[in-house]
């Protein structure tokens, strides 16, 4: 028989809303972690009397920073991707406009001129695609920072 009482199921998927906050202290220099509108704690960051104050109030905003700027993370990890995925079209791009005019046979200019507009437009518009995805995510996620920088801590 388990001393600590049922736990409430009030979620069945996911994690719970952002953002978080730290409350805390309290009276032995522990800190709570909860969601900005609920005062059930998620998790706790505590002293144990070998921490300093300002090292466990330290984790604690550290811990709800990390949490509220994880969907900025993500964000920039996808533009990343379609940005290193844009650099290697044009990478494929160059390699297929070396290849066109090292060949042994003269080549057409009409056709020089369509292959390599075309070739060039699709890059083009796949890299500024990418960059501005990547301008996006970094935007957000120094909006995101911006918030986050000054601890999210109640009750000092």
């Amino acid at each position: 028989m388990s001393h600590y009482p049922e736990p409430v199921k009030t979620r069945t998927a996911g994690h719970t809303k952002l953002p978080w906050r730290a409350h805390g202290p309290d009276e032995i220099g522990d800190y709570l972690v909860a969601s900005a509108d609920e005062v059930m704690a998620i998790a706790a960051v505590v002293q144990n009397g070998f921490r300093s104050k300002a090292e466990t109030a330290a984790n604690a905003a550290f811990i709800v920073q990390a949490v509220n700027s994880y969907a900025s993370y993500e964000a920039m990890k996808e533009a990343l991707r379609k940005l290193a995925d844009a650099v290697e079209t044009e990478r494929r791009t160059y390699e297929d406009h070396r290849r066109l005019f090292d060949q042994d046979k003269p080549i057409p200019a009409d056709n020089v001129i369509e292959h390599t507009g075309n070739v060039f437009d699709a890059a083009y518009a796949s890299t500024n695609d990418a960059v501005k995805s990547a301008r996006a995510a970094l935007k957000e996620a120094d909006r995101t920072a911006s918030h986050s920088t000054t601890p999210s801590i109640t009750g000092e």
